[in-house]
């Protein structure tokens, strides 16, 4: 049961809270122990809390993953993760997150949970819109970027959050979204992605090519 709870939280997919550590690095307290140890408990909250954001999505769209030839085969909607425990997981794995999140501070527990609602919107609200869908992804980055910041600011560090790196965090999270979605274009039904519906190969590409190029501009100011 263990095994099937954790294979639902994606634990492949959590390299991409290695951004909180941004403003570590950018801040040049990488060396600094006290602040690093902070960093990565950071990024142990964010795992938990978007370990509970693909738990919640697993349980709302159990339905339509069934009639899905890779997705029937998750452990939520193949039975293996009965549904009454998924739940009970959601609760202890976003209620972990958000109580550590609160001993790390006030800063990082309010970006903490602006970050967990964010999902929450984008899973019932923004997924299935065209281009909201990419930009919920972004500022999801952004947010994460923001959380790094503000756990060094909770422990008294001397950091400053520059919008241009939040604009580069942005755009270059725009380019990897909307990369996703080119490669998608033709070879996921739009059934279970309504976003792509409104895509076409030559609006990706163009707006790839816009997002590339603000993510220079952003970084070189920077």
């Amino acid at each position: 049961m263990l095994l099937a709870i954790l294979k639902t939280m994606r634990p492949h997919q959590w390299t991409k809270n290695l951004v909180l550590l941004a403003a570590l690095v950018f801040s040049m307290n990488f060396l600094d122990s006290r602040l690093l140890i902070l960093s990565l408990e950071g990024v142990a909250v964010f795992c938990l809390l978007s370990g509970g954001v693909y738990l919640l999505n697993d349980l709302k769209d159990r339905e339509k993953d069934r009639h899905h030839p890779v997705k029937r085969n998750r452990p939520i909607p193949s039975g293996e993760l009965p549904v009454p425990f998924a739940v009970v997981a959601l609760v202890v794995v976003v209620g972990a997150g958000i109580g550590w999140a609160a001993v790390l501070g006030p800063g990082f527990l309010a970006v903490s949970v602006g970050y967990f609602l964010l999902n929450i919107v984008y899973s019932f609200v923004l997924r299935p819109r065209m281009l909201l869908d990419v930009m919920g992804i972004a500022a999801g980055f952004v947010l994460r970027a923001i959380a790094g910041a503000e756990v060094l600011l909770d422990a008294g560090a001397d950091v400053r959050i520059s919008p241009w790196l939040l604009m580069c965090t942005f755009f270059l999270s725009l380019v990897l979204a909307l990369g996703k979605r080119r490669h998608e274009l033709g070879a996921v039904d739009t059934e279970h992605r309504k976003s792509l519906r409104g895509y076409t190969v030559q609006l990706v590409d163009r707006l790839t090519t816009l997002s590339v190029g603000v993510t220079l501009l952003s970084y070189s100011i920077y």
